[in-house]
């Protein structure tokens, strides 16, 4: 351990003078162990569940959410009459489901905790909360080797036999390799975040393992909910701090921030530097629940956005943005700004299930999200206000640095709860801001199942697709009350714009074991309807009409259309297949009659589709032939 370094900084923000402070540590944490999956010992795959179920007034966290959502939501039998009314209807294309496949088996825990990630060669990881499972795209629904965590970790570390839990797994799509990380223990006495680096592209070879500190302060604390995100060179991992047997107010101490050196992690050096960031403080309080952003299209850096908001508000406007301006061998710094955004979001109701069952849909935290072109897209739960179900809000930081103003909507539904989303980004160029949101679903009338919607900006939000149906529903602990969380998994294929893949939660019936009613995993791939050309062709607007010629085309190519009125539009060009050859013009086009040419030379012969669309929709989309 190194320097402890005390920052205070004064700033000037929306109008008001905020202090702000943090500290840093600097730790080398030495290596635990290099492991070879194909090389390890018998597999028991153990698994400690909790069947206990929150009781009101007791001083557990689950159960101060209880407390509180009683109070928030007395009257749970009148706030869902309405059923005769769902999500308005939209023009905007739905995501493409292109398969899907039972992802890991129930292993007698809940919740799943599901997280994906998947490789450029099409290797896929899928953790839940004990186990871990590794595919081939190209053999899809087939494992290709199973192991649990407890397997995983080294047998002769201090973490071989304390429990297990949170794994979460990222893939590296610059250097091509996974990172895996999970804690290790739930007391003070004994807990630790073990760190894990591929050290080749192939995530069944050798994994070097590292085990940070979860209690660095040697207090009474303890380390929960860990998040990743990857800069071109460095892990950030946040996690919570918890006091030992407290209650929910005196639980939480504070969140970490822990960053670390990538390089020295996937060649297995002896010690893995890194710096701790602590203390974090906007105003008189700590922020909590740190979500680190990832790039959306790949990695970025040196910097690391991060966000946060008032999570146990009943209703809330507030965001909190925090920049670490550098690698931590080249004096970073850590500033916070808060934005207002333009709609509310407050703690959500616990879910609804078949035969009066619920899900715990925990608190309004930020889940996950993206750093893409300058902006911010992040997703977490929230309450439908129009009739107090659970729903899901994903907002949008256009000016991170100063976040003054942020654009939220929220995505629900009369009659459904939405919960846990996650979000991918699958535009293909820059200023193509689309995204895919994935979540899981469940009503009175419907077992748990998983859903998403695309996301464009000119058009909005898709309705919900059904990625995946549950079969039963889910009923583990004793009680009323199930866990549905605390996690979805959601991954852009990187060398595949467009793309993603998905992990998330589904309530299926089992056969002859203690618990029938059981919780799995799904897995699914999904594409952007932007992305694929017989969806560009099935777009078109007939109301607005437009003429291409000569077509065929031996050098120049025009398009002859009308507007009602003046506005912005885009005229690209894609392949058949729906990829993207070239944006033309993005510009404001004045009402009547207009006409665009342009230079068809630079295209090989064949055919291509020309696309004209506007803030709200495709205009038009004809094929054209290029014959030089």
């Amino acid at each position: 351990m190194y320097t402890n370094l005390l920052y205070l900084i004064l700033f000037f923000s929306i109008n008001t003078c905020i202090a702000q402070s943090y500290e840093t540590q600097n730790f080398a944490i030495p290596k635990n162990a290099s492991v070879n999956l194909m090389l390890k010992r018998t597999d028991y795959f153990p698994h400690l569940q909790s069947l206990e179920a929150p009781k009101p007034g007791g001083n557990s966290y689950s159960s101060f959410l209880l407390d509180e959502k009683n109070r928030l939501f007395p009257s749970t039998t009148s706030a869902f009459k309405n059923r005769n009314t769902s999500q308005k209807n939209t023009s905007v294309s739905q995501p493409i489901l292109n398969r899907g496949f039972e992802g890991n088996e129930f292993d007698a825990g809940v919740p799943t905790d599901n997280n994906i990630a998947i490789s450029n060669s099409g290797k896929i990881i899928s953790v839940i909360n004990s186990t871990i499972y590794f595919y081939d795209e190209t053999i899809a629904d087939t494992p290709t080797f199973k192991i649990s965590l407890e397997a995983f970790t080294d047998t002769a570390s201090t973490q071989a036999y304390a429990r297990k839990f949170d794994p979460k797994v990222s893939y590296d799509p610059k250097q091509d390799k996974f990172i895996l990380v999970y804690l290790a223990g739930s007391t003070s006495a004994e807990t630790d975040i073990v760190v894990c680096f591929s050290e080749t592209n192939n995530p069944l070879g050798v994994w070097h393992q590292y085990a940070l500190p979860g209690n660095p302060f040697a207090n009474t604390t303890w380390s929960d909910y860990p998040i990743l995100a990857q800069t071109d060179s460095e892990l950030f991992v946040t996690i919570n701090l918890v006091y030992d047997d407290s209650s929910w107010q005196a639980g939480f101490a504070q969140s970490l921030i822990w960053q670390l050196n990538k390089a020295d992690g996937y060649v297995g050096a002896t010690t893995l530097n890194s710096k701790m960031w602590s203390n974090i403080n906007f105003g008189a309080g700590r922020i909590r629940n740190l979500c680190p952003m990832q790039g959306g299209a790949t990695t970025y850096g040196p910097e690391m956005y991060l966000m946060s908001d008032r999570n146990f508000s009943a209703a809330n406007d507030t965001f909190f943005v925090l920049k670490i301006s550098n690698t931590q061998f080249n004096s970073p710094t850590l500033t916070i700004t808060h934005g207002i955004a333009d709609h509310t979001y407050g703690l959500p109701p616990n879910a609804r299930q078949k035969f009066n069952l619920l899900l715990q849909t925990n608190d309004a935290r930020i889940l996950g999200g993206y750093y893409e072109d300058g902006k911010i897209h992040f997703v977490g739960n929230t309450v439908d206000d129009n009739n107090y179900r659970s729903a899901i809000f994903h907002g949008i930081v256009s000016e991170p640095i100063t976040s003054n103003t942020i654009q939220l909507s929220k995505i629900q539904d009369t009659a459904y709860d939405f919960g846990y989303p996650n979000i991918a980004y699958t535009g293909r160029y820059t200023g193509d801001e689309q995204a895919i949101i994935g979540f899981d679903y469940t009503a009175e009338d419907t077992f748990p199942g998983i859903s998403a919607v695309f996301y464009e900006k000119w058009a909005g939000y898709s309705n919900p697709l059904n990625v995946k149906s549950g079969l039963s529903q889910v009923n583990v602990i004793p009680g009323l009350l199930e866990r549905w969380g605390d996690y979805f998994g959601i991954q852009r294929k990187y060398n595949e714009a467009g793309k993603i893949w998905l992990s998330g939660f589904y309530g299926k019936k089992q056969a002859g074991v203690g618990n029938p009613y059981a919780n799995y995993a799904w897995i699914a791939s999904l594409t952007s309807p932007y992305s694929v050309g017989q969806n560009i062709e099935s777009t078109t607007n007939t109301t607005h009409m437009a003429t291409v010629y000569p077509n065929p085309t031996e050098s120049r190519s025009q398009i002859l259309f009308e507007l009602a009125q003046k506005e912005w539009i885009d005229i690209s060009i894609y392949d058949l297949n729906g990829k993207l050859i070239q944006v033309l013009f993005q510009d404001v086009a004045t009402s009547g009659q207009n006409m665009f040419s342009f230079i068809t030379t630079p295209l090989s012969n064949g055919s291509y589709v020309i696309q004209v669309k506007n803030k709200k929709e495709i205009l038009f989309s004809n094929t054209f032939i290029v014959n030089h």
